[in-house]
């Protein structure tokens, strides 16, 4: 009788210790994710990349508790022809997803750059694009409207878009930009 009491009370204290133990303590440690933005030196829009750095760590730091993560962030910065992207620190940091956090930058972009990404993707990291950095893991463009070569040199000094990477299997539809092109000087204050 005895030795069942004994038994009963440490199943019990078994079963009641790890409700009251913190949970970023023994096998309920946080995992941590390491999270890398990647900002283009070509891009225009990526110059106020400071200020959307606050609020993508704000966005972060918030979701830490809610999933019971960490997240590392990083920031990489590549230029045409070098950066952190091209020298190979998404596999060096083992980074664990990358967030492109949008612009056009992404819609003309480096061979070696494109490659490595693809690879990063390949090798079972994540891929994250905002707005126009969406269209980068897209299988391409659709429906571009007659006359998108214009403003395309403008954004982006090319007059073609670069390969896109084809991570997922869609398409962006680019009907929506027939009514800005019909209008050419939204393009003028992009110089």
């Amino acid at each position: 009788m005895r030795r069942i009491t004994w038994l009963s009370i440490g199943l019990v204290l078994l079963l009641i210790i790890p409700t009251l133990s913190p949970l970023t303590t023994g096998f309920h440690s946080r995992k941590t994710i390491k999270v890398a933005f990647l900002w283009q030196k070509w891009d225009i829009l990526d110059v106020v990349a400071k200020i959307n750095m606050q609020i993508y760590r704000h966005i972060l730091k918030k979701a830490e508790d809610r999933y019971n993560v960490r997240f590392k962030i990083y920031e990489f910065w590549d230029a045409w022809n070098k950066g952190d992207v091209q020298s190979g620190k998404l596999r060096k940091l083992g980074i664990d997803t990358i967030v492109m956090p949008g612009g056009f930058g992404s819609w003309d972009t480096p061979r070696k750059y494109r490659r490595e990404i693809k690879n990063f993707v390949r090798r079972g990291g994540g891929f994250y694009g905002i707005c126009g950095d969406s269209t980068f893991g897209s299988l391409g463009v659709i429906n571009l409207p007659s006359g998108y070569r214009f403003p395309l040199k403008r954004i982006t000094g090319s007059w073609s878009f670069t390969p896109m990477l084809g991570l997922a299997n869609v398409y962006t539809d680019a009907t929506p930009f027939s009514h800005i092109i019909k209008h050419p000087l939204f393009f003028t204050k992009l110089d």
